[in-house]
């Protein structure tokens, strides 16, 4: 994954339902985006909640495994340049 990528995913994670030809419900972007770390979600059935987890499981993975490998070699200094 290149540097730019991964740095959006980790700011916008609903980028990761959207590569997937998924476009997020409000409340789905609002999930996405919020900074609690536990979240009581009421929704009904096929309404995309396993989905949108996922996609907030893949955010945590872009953050945790790919950028402190570019941040420690100096890849997204010299991307943002």
């Amino acid at each position: 994954m290149e540097p730019h990528k991964a740095l959006a995913l980790a700011l916008d994670p609903s980028l990761i339902l959207a590569a997937q030809g998924i476009t997020p419900d409000p409340w789905q972007r609002e999930l996405l985006l919020a900074s609690a770390r536990e979240i009581l979600l009421n929704c009904c059935r096929q309404s995309g909640r396993s989905t949108t987890v996922a996609g907030l499981a893949s955010r945590s993975a872009a953050i945790r495994i790919w950028l402190p490998k570019w941040v420690a070699g100096g890849e997204v200094a010299s991307e943002l340049e």
